[in-house]
């Protein structure tokens, strides 16, 4: 600030004691009120208290001795970050008393006035910019009048502040040097500890429970001496250093959720020992299995402080490398602690899901998406199951088609009058191997239930799905089972081409042969399940768990409690859009009554544009269509019957949005389509043919509006097909925003773009920045 702009007068001079109580009481109030400004310059409460009084006090007795332009200055400054806050009217009165006392001879205690009125406001201003611009506004505001006010001082003051400022620095170099040392001793213990819980994370995932255990005992080895080296009180007084304390509390905190974390993850895996199996001759350990839960809940407590302690780090102060360890701790804090929370409520339900307290009964459904339906494939055969006290047993199986005759005469009423308009025509009620058609697994079981009873008069506590890919999964952990009626061993390397392809030729003229494999299959499979040993649970869930993610294995119960817990797993297939989100998932049901969807490969390229400030969306979903299937050669179950000519695939596609559709081109051609509203957004259907060898484009445009946010949701939701869907999704601004950052996609020149994985639920989020 140039002060020969502004009227320059001798500072007012009063007689000792003469204004000394009103400026005490100035700084005395500023201090005070300082201190409750709630600011976080350090990693320590108690410092952060001492140092905000210390910044109202000497901001105020600094105004006191300086002359009029640094004070219109800081007022100025204070006025105009300060808004829109309530604070800027607080700023505006000291830059007002400010001029004022450039106009006329006001005492000093109204110099300190101004002062401390600006730094109460500099204390609170509201986020402008990029992180650290408030702290530096504040500093350039305040900066001038330390300066005028030290050259107004009396040369005794003047070194009474030089000595204050020595010692000071003195402090902050000791204590610099002290907590440094001890971050230089921990952090390759950090560094260490980190390694050897991932390393233990990959092994657990083979079932290597030793290798697992050895891992972590190690890492908790390493973060406890990376907890200690960070304890001496030598390293206490850096946490009150500004930037460098908060390094020295990210070290401390990491250190702690460590130990912890490794701890119980290591009690964890010496306890869930993988020799000890689950299920022997057809009966469930469940006093294996209720062991677990204490061992759950405290590890889904740890890892909610852990996530806790992390989240309410202060990282906008950290240097690059540190706060990107930090958040990459915190995005594993932050899958994990949901997911230790949920494994603790299903344990807690496992004894009602066993029939503990009563026998529970189970359908299994066998379902091919070699015919697909919106859910995934048609339903070829059943079993039925009953558990109790932790005991498995089979009580019935069959084809799906043997419910159709008495479905036909119990005609039962499947959904209401919107349903019907939407899935009426795939009569669910009359033809069982229709139960799957709809994309929501809960509506899918409920019809499943519902349709079962009225077939056999047995009502169902849950309904379990399985298609090929489950069934290989489930094969790995029970070994090769032998099928009469296929003649054959399948393990799991063979199941699922079997039965996707080769079945249908084996059987090309023995219809009964065929559905009979159906059912031998999903007998032998359950038999196998239940009846051989098991390997411990680190291996069933790692071997379950990609079906699961890919919508193969799902499981609804009808029991509310028990199905919030299986739902909170993802195993229950639940479907639809959430509010503020965007949505995409593209379904097709097989209208050929054949099985040529083994032939048929898709890919869909979403588009978007995003407007934050609005939330504005505009978005482009184009299909490609590939038939691969040959016009000869199979039998009509897989490329005729109502494919004509054969080798055609005619198929109703549905596309599932949250969005408004404007327009739908095939192949550039303007077509109409039928629009829905159901499970939270819009479904467009369009019944299309394409030939063999051929490609068809499909592309949809799409608009709407979503919660303004510099950040944009989608969920995309994969069908699960023979051939897994390819999802690529491009989302950008183009204008005033760009894409920083994104749990999906790559960030290229400010664009986010990208493969999603075909999955049955994958959230992606886009965050944008200003250009």
């Amino acid at each position: 600030m140039n002060e020969d702009l502004v009227v320059r007068r001798k500072p007012v001079t009063k007689t000792p004691g003469s204004s000394t109580p009103a400026v005490a009481a100035v700084v005395t109030l500023s201090a005070a009120a300082a201190f409750l400004a709630g600011s976080q310059p350090s990693a320590s409460n108690w410092f952060n208290f001492v140092l905000l009084a210390i910044a109202g006090a000497v901001l105020a007795v600094a105004s006191s001795k300086a002359s009029d332009a640094p004070l219109i200055w800081i007022g100025a400054v204070a006025t105009l970050a300060a808004v829109p806050s309530w604070w800027a009217l607080l700023a505006a009165a000291s830059f007002a008393i400010a001029l004022l006392s450039a106009a006329f001879r006001l005492p000093v205690w109204v110099h300190a006035l101004v002062g401390a009125l600006a730094c109460q406001a500099l204390l609170r201003l509201p986020p402008i910019g990029p992180f650290g611009m408030c702290s530096a506004l504040a500093a350039i505001a305040a900066l001038p009048v330390l300066i005028s006010g030290y050259r107004h001082c009396k040369h005794a003051n003047k070194r009474r502040w030089q000595l204050v400022c020595a010692v000071c620095s003195v402090f902050i170099i000791v204590a610099s040097a002290a907590s440094g040392a001890a971050m230089l001793k921990a952090a390759p213990q950090l560094t260490q500890g980190a390694n050897d819980a991932r390393d233990a994370v990959r092994q657990s995932s083979q079932d290597e429970s030793q290798v697992t255990l050895a891992k972590l005992q190690k890492a908790e080895t390493q973060f406890s001496q990376a907890h200690e080296s960070l304890q001496p009180w030598w390293v206490k007084p850096g946490l009150g250093i500004p930037i460098f304390g908060q390094h020295v509390r990210t070290a401390s905190v990491a250190a702690t959720a460590g130990v912890s974390l490794s701890r119980t993850a290591a009690a964890t895996a010496k306890k869930v020992d993988g020799s000890q199996s689950l299920v022997t001759n057809g009966q469930v350990d469940i006093n294996l299995l209720n062991s677990y839960l204490p061992i759950a809940e405290q590890a889904a407590q740890e890892l909610q402080t852990a996530q806790r302690s992390v989240a309410n780090l202060a990282n906008g102060w950290l240097i690059a490398p540190v706060r990107r360890q930090l958040d990459s701790l915190s995005n594993e804090l932050d899958s994990a602690a949901p997911t230790a929370a949920t494994t603790a409520e299903v344990l807690s339900k496992t004894d009602s899901l066993l029939g503990v307290d009563r026998p529970r009964t189970y359908l299994v459904l066998a379902t091919n998406p070699s015919e697909t339906r919106e859910v995934g494939g048609f339903v070829g055969g059943f079993v039925l199951v009953e558990v109790s006290n932790g005991r498995v047993e089979i009580l019935q199986s069959g084809k799906a088609s043997e419910l159709n005759e008495a479905l036909a005469l119990a005609a039962p009423s499947i959904g209401d009058t919107n349903f019907a308009n939407i899935y009426g025509r795939y009569q669910m009620g009359r033809y069982f191997n229709n139960v799957t058609a709809t994309p929501d697994f809960a509506t899918d079981a409920e019809a499943a239930r519902d349709s079962f009873a009225a077939a056999t008069g047995t009502q169902v506590d849950g309904v379990i799905l399985a298609d090929p890919t489950a069934v290989a999964a489930l094969l790995e952990l029970t070994g090769p089972v032998e099928v009469p009626a296929a003649e054959r061993t399948l393990d799991a390397k063979t199941v699922e081409n079997y039965l996707q392809a080769e079945q249908y030729v084996q059987f090309e003229q023995d219809t009964s042969g065929r559905t009979d494999v159906l059912v031998d299959v999903a007998r032998s499979v359950t038999e196998a399940l239940f009846e051989r040993p098991l390997p411990g649970p680190a291996k069933i869930v790692s071997t379950l768990a990609p079906a699961v993610r890919g919508g193969h294995l799902m499981m609804v119960a009808f029991d509310p409690k028990e199905q919030r817990a299986l739902a909170a797993t993802g195993i229950s297939g639940g479907f639809g859009t959430t509010p503020g989100r965007d949505f995409l998932s593209v379904r097709g049901f097989n209208a050929n009554a054949n099985k040529i969807d083994v032939f048929l490969h898709r890919s869909i390229n979403y588009t978007v544009k995003y407007e934050p400030l609005t939330g504005s969306v505009k978005a482009v979903a184009v299909v490609k269509l590939r038939n691969d299937a040959p016009t000869s050669g199979l039998p009509p179950i897989v490329i005729g019957n109502a494919s004509d000519p054969p080798g055609n695939n005619r198929m109703v596609l549905a596309v599932h949005s949250a969005l408004t559709l404007e327009e739908l081109r095939i192949d550039g051609v303007v077509t109409p389509v039928e629009s829905h509203e159901e499970f939270g957004g819009f479904s467009y259907r369009v019944i299309t043919e394409v030939p063999a060898g051929a490609t068809h484009e499909l592309s949809y445009t799409l608009s709407g509006r979503l919660t303004p946010s510099s950040e944009y949701n989608l969920d995309v939701s994969a069908q699960p097909m023979v051939n897994a869907d390819a999802y690529s999704v491009t989302v950008s601004d183009g204008e005033n925003f760009q894409a920083a950052s994104s749990n999906q996609l790559e960030i290229v020149s400010g664009t986010a773009t990208g493969l999603v994985p075909s999955q049955w639920r994958t959230p992606v989020s886009v965050t944008f920045k200003a250009k």
